[in-house]
C-alpha cells in the first residue's frame, strides 16, 4: 500500500513565486499553507491582516477573527516556519506596494488569558512604531475599536509606541529596514481573549461572532484611513475594502435555505379560507364573540423543517456580515414556522410581533386620528360604480403585459380565487378575493402597488445571484 504524500512543512519558494505572479496579474491568491494554515487575498489590495498561532499554548478560534477579511494569512508561529513565511510576506508586500505606493500590514494575537481578569468587556492594545506615518492610521484604529459593543459594554482601546509590534515570544516577519525599504507599515493589534472562558478555554460563541464582526469593521475603517492617505487606492467607501469572490459553501447554503423557505408558501397558509362568513358570524354577534378562523391544512410538519434548517452550517462562513444576514435569514425562517404550528392559538400574536415587528405608539394614534377624521362611507370610498374582482384582475393583467414586454421571462400571473382576502401577492402571482369590490378612483393606485412594487420586486429578487 503506498504511503499518502506528506504534506509539507515550509512554504517553497516556487509556492512564493507562484504567489507574487498571481498577486502581479491581477488574480486572487487562494492557497492552504503548511500546519493548517491559509492565505487568502481576494485581489489587488493594500494591507495584509496576519495571525499567527502561538507555539507552547492553545489560542482557541483567534483565527476566526481574521479569516473572512478580503486580504488575511493564517498560519503557524513555529520557528522552523518563520525565515519562509518571512519571505511569503515580503512578496506580497513588495507586489502590493508596488502597485498602490504603500502597504500595511497588520498582526494581530491574543492577550494571556489570564489577563482578561474575568472581564467580558472588550480590550485592546495597539502598537505602532514610534517613526514612520501610522499615527493617524492607529488613531482610525483605536477609534473604530473604541466603538466595539459586547454585552452592552463598549470596549476599550489604547495605543502605545513601541518596537515589538508582533507577537510576544516570535520575531518580526520583516526587518525594520527592510519594511521601510518596501514602503511596508506595520501595526500590531493585541486582543484580550473575551469569547473564551479564562480557565477553561471554552468558547463563548456569540461573544467570538459579535466581536468577530467590529474587529472586521476596525480592520476595514483602518485601512480606509491608510489607503486615502498614503496610497494611490481610492476605495469609495470603507466597505468597499471587503470580500467580492465568494466560496463554495455561501451558494450551497443560500440554496438551502432557499429551499426550506420556499417548501411553505407563508402568506397563504396565514390567511384564513373563511374570512367572509367569520365576519358575518361576528357581526351576527354584535361583535362580543370572536369570530372563529378556518386555515388551510399544513402539507409539512414544522418541527421536522426546523431540523433541516438548523443543519445548514451557516458557521462555514468567514465574512461576519454575511453570516448575521443568513443567520437572521434562519431566525426569521424559524419564527415563522413556529407561527404556521400556532395558528390558532394567542401565541401566534407573539410569533407575529417576533418577524415583523408591533405597532408603535405615534402609529396607533395616526390610525385613530384617521379613523375619528373619515366619515364610515365617504364619497371616495362608496360602491357605487365599484370594480368587480373580475374587471381588476383583467386590468392588472393587462399591467403584467406591458411588464411582460420588457422582460419577456415575467410568469406572474393574476388569479381570482374564493379562499383569501381582498388583494395579496403570493411568490410573484396577484391574487384577488372573488367577493373584491373596488372603488373605481383606487384601481390605477392598487395595480401600481400590487404589480408594480410587489411583483416587480419579487421577479427582480428571482433574478439576483442569491436564492434568498
Amino acid at each position: 500500500m503506498k504511503k499518502k504524500p506528506q504534506p509539507k512543512e515550509t512554504i517553497s519558494n516556487e509556492f512564493i513565486e507562484s504567489a507574487r505572479q498571481r498577486l502581479k496579474d491581477g488574480k486572487a491568491l487562494d492557497r492552504k499553507l503548511p500546519c493548517g494554515g491559509r492565505v487568502h487575498i481576494d485581489r489587488q489590495l493594500p494591507f495584509l491582516v496576519l495571525y499567527r498561532r502561538p507555539v507552547g499554548r492553545e489560542d482557541p478560534e483567534t483565527d476566526l477573527l481574521v479569516r473572512g477579511e478580503a486580504s488575511y494569512l493564517v498560519t503557524s508561529g513555529d520557528r522552523k516556519c518563520h525565515q519562509q513565511l518571512s519571505a511569503l510576506v515580503e512578496g506580497i508586500a513588495e507586489v502590493l506596494a508596488e502597485c498602490f505606493g504603500a502597504f500595511l500590514l497588520l498582526e494581530i494575537w491574543t492577550a494571556p488569558d489570564a489577563k482578561t481578569n474575568g472581564t467580558r468587556r472588550a480590550q485592546f492594545r495597539i502598537v505602532r512604531p514610534k517613526q514612520g506615518r501610522l499615527s493617524l492610521t492607529a488613531e482610525a484604529l483605536e477609534v473604530a475599536l473604541d466603538e466595539i459593543k459586547i454585552k452592552g459594554e463598549f470596549s476599550d482601546a489604547e495605543t502605545i509606541v513601541g518596537p515589538k509590534n508582533y507577537p510576544p515570544g516570535m520575531r518580526p516577519l520583516l526587518a525594520k529596514e527592510r519594511a521601510a525599504e518596501l514602503s511596508c507599515r506595520i501595526l500590531g493589534l493585541e486582543v484580550a481573549p473575551v469569547f473564551r472562558d479564562a480557565s477553561t478555554g471554552e468558547p463563548f460563541p456569540l461573544v467570538r461572532r459579535a466581536l468577530h464582526k467590529g474587529i472586521s469593521r476596525a480592520i476595514k475603517r483602518t485601512v480606509f484611513e491608510f489607503t486615502r492617505r498614503q496610497t494611490s487606492h481610492r476605495p469609495p467607501h470603507y466597505e468597499a475594502l471587503g470580500r467580492q469572490s465568494l466560496v463554495k459553501a455561501v451558494w450551497s447554503i443560500d440554496r438551502d435555505l432557499a429551499h426550506i423557505s420556499n417548501a411553505f408558501d407563508f402568506l397563504l397558509q396565514v390567511t384564513p379560507v373563511n374570512v367572509d362568513e367569520a365576519w358575518a358570524g361576528f357581526r351576527r354577534g354584535r361583535f362580543e364573540v370572536e369570530p372563529d378562523f378556518s386555515s388551510r391544512p399544513l402539507k409539512l410538519d414544522p418541527s421536522l423543517e426546523k431540523r433541516k434548517l438548523f443543519q445548514i452550517p451557516i458557521e462555514r462562513i468567514a465574512d461576519p456580515t454575511l453570516a448575521q444576514l443568513f443567520r437572521d435569514q434562519q431566525t426569521e425562517i424559524d419564527r415563522k414556522l413556529t407561527m404556521l404550528g400556532d395558528r390558532g392559538t394567542p401565541r401566534f400574536l407573539y410569533g407575529s410581533m417576533q418577524v415583523f415587528g408591533g405597532v408603535d405608539a405615534s402609529l396607533l394614534a395616526l390610525a385613530y386620528e384617521i379613523l375619528n377624521r373619515v366619515p364610515p362611507r365617504s364619497r371616495d370610498e362608496s360602491l357605487r360604480g365599484a370594480v368587480d374582482a373580475k374587471e381588476f384582475a383583467r386590468r392588472a393583467e393587462a399591467e403584467l403585459e406591458y411588464y411582460r414586454g420588457q422582460h419577456p421571462d415575467i410568469r406572474s400571473q393574476v388569479e381570482v380565487r374564493s379562499d383569501v382576502t381582498g388583494l395579496m401577492v403570493s411568490r410573484g402571482n396577484l391574487l384577488v378575493s372573488a367577493s373584491t369590490k373596488i372603488p373605481a378612483s383606487r384601481v390605477d393606485a392598487l395595480i401600481a402597488h400590487e404589480i408594480g412594487t410587489h411583483i416587480v420586486t419579487y421577479v427582480n429578487g428571482r433574478a439576483q445571484p442569491f436564492h434568498q
